[in-house]
């Protein structure tokens, strides 16, 4: 970055195969009211023309940082890179094909600073390019359920949605607990927030759509739901779970956070179990969740009864429960997750009506 000054706010864009929708990205960043900001783009050696996209923004605005991989290392690698080269004490996400609305990053700083709260959050704004089925449910998931300051308890957590990009971070928080996105794994944002949300005391709710957030194919939860048994990647989920418990017990945060993890490993478990393709990774799912179990017994039996019981439900072998049951189940620990198996079934459930049309015999 050309200008020595430390910027108000570092904006991370992990850049891969989005050159269609980066320069709109770029512009609404590089438009933003407040101008006091650095903009560091990771190129994840994308085979499109992002790299020529990159090199002349950053000379129409020197405040657009380039940042180039040799090889493509994924978004978690590349946001943790975008991370150790940014110079503010803020710290906000945007993927190369949202775009924020002109005044997010001014209202998001003052929302942090002024209310000395350690995270802010706002609304997002769902852009349609595929799965406009998912409305509703996408709605209800990217709400802003709180208002203004608000202490961060349990179900504050379990009541927030887990993506980074509608919100704003101190970067001191990010590096005092090491907190790093999980590389190698997808969800990553679900680890990413939970932790840092575990290791907050206040936030910030702000109910407006500042951020907008364009839905296409290629999407996780495109991915999630399709019938593509090379993109079973459901597991992860599971192992989020196992990374978060070992990030609470490092940071001392265990004994207090050790019914919200036996909740969250309820929900990330379940999520793996049913949107694994096969019967195979299912079983892989539970055992590995049951050895997870044996060996944390002594933790699990400090939680209560009812959550006990539902983990040991969980791991039982040929014990799955209805899409119903895992919904309500899902809906008791972790209201916002119902919401994501609502949008797989409706996904899966328009996909199956297409193929059922495709084979139509007239």
């Amino acid at each position: 970055m050309k200008n020595k000054k430390k910027p108000a706010i570092s904006i991370i864009v992990t850049c891969y195969k989005g050159g269609d929708y980066l320069p709109k990205c770029l512009k609404s960043l590089c438009s933003q009211t407040l101008k006091d900001i650095e903009i560091v783009c990771v190129n994840d050696a994308s085979p499109d023309n992002t790299a020529d996209i990159l090199k002349e923004w950053s000379k129409k605005d020197d405040r657009v940082v380039v940042l180039t991989n040799e090889e493509n290392i994924g978004v978690s690698a590349s946001r943790n890179k975008g991370l150790s080269e940014s110079k503010s004490d803020y710290i906000m996400f945007c993927d190369a094909d949202d775009f924020y609305e002109p005044v997010m990053c001014e209202e998001m700083l003052g929302a942090i600073k002024n209310n000395n709260v350690d995270l802010a959050a706002c609304g997002t704004n769902i852009i349609y390019h595929a799965h406009e089925e998912m409305k509703l449910s996408d709605i209800n998931y990217y709400s802003i359920k709180y208002s203004g300051q608000t202490k961060i308890t349990e179900d504050v957590i379990l009541n927030t949605d887990l993506s980074p990009w509608n919100k704003i971070f101190k970067k001191s928080i990010i590096l005092d607990n090491k907190i790093t996105f999980p590389e190698g794994l997808y969800y990553e944002d679900a680890y990413f927030c939970s932790a840092y949300l575990c290791c907050s005391k206040r936030a910030y709710f702000i109910d407006k759509q500042l951020h907008n957030y364009v839905r296409h194919e290629s999407s996780t939860m495109s991915n999630t739901w399709s019938e593509n048994k090379q993109k079973d990647n459901a597991i992860d989920h599971l192992y989020i779970a196992f990374k978060l418990h070992d990030f609470l017990k490092s940071n001392n945060l265990l004994e207090k956070y050790n019914t919200l993890f036996w909740r969250l490993f309820i929900v990330f478990g379940y999520f793996a179990i049913e949107n694994s393709k096969t019967n195979k990774k299912r079983n892989i799912v539970r055992k590995e969740a049951a050895e997870f179990i044996r060996t944390h017994t002594k933790e699990l039996n400090e939680a209560q009864k009812s959550i006990r019981d539902e983990v040991n439900n969980m791991v039982k072998r040929g014990f799955l429960p209805s899409t119903t049951r895992i919904k309500h189940i899902l809906l008791r620990f972790m209201p916002t997750y119902k919401l994501q198996i609502d949008n797989i079934e409706r996904l899966r459930s328009i996909s199956n009506s297409m193929r059922d049309e495709n084979t139509k015999i007239y």
